[in-house]
């Protein structure tokens, strides 16, 4: 189980970075919807192949772990990290909604990452 594991970690750490970088630039190059939607697949089928035989070889991943023991130490660290989630990623929509200069920043930021966005239902 531990090969297992290891060749898992590896696919993680390497395909799938890897790919990304290539599909990244093929979406940056994609000509037609196509080609952008092969990308996505591809993408999408890398990350499956991932997930897939962790679920299968075992499925309580899928369970939340509420046996867990866990000292208070670890709690606060949940709570903190939780927390530093929910501010990291609500702040911009409210920066965005009440400042012009960080909502230009944004849209700054969107424009150069566009071409990996969909630009139809499809995709």
């Amino acid at each position: 189980m531990q090969f297992f594991h290891f060749i898992i970690a590896v696919y993680i750490c390497v395909v799938i970075p890897v790919s990304g970088y290539f599909e990244q630039r093929r979406l940056k190059l994609a000509t037609s919807e196509a080609l952008k939607e092969r990308a996505y697949f591809v993408l999408h089928g890398v990350y499956w192949i991932a997930a897939l035989p962790i679920v299968l070889a075992d499925p309580s991943v899928l369970w939340v772990r509420h046996s867990l023991e866990l000292s208070w130490l670890w709690h606060i660290l949940f709570a903190a990290t939780l927390a530093y989630l929910i501010v990291v990623n609500a702040a911009p929509f409210i920066l965005i909604r009440h400042n012009k200069e960080f909502k230009a920043e944004a849209l700054r930021g969107y424009k150069k990452r566009q071409h990996t966005f969909p630009t139809t239902n499809r995709q």
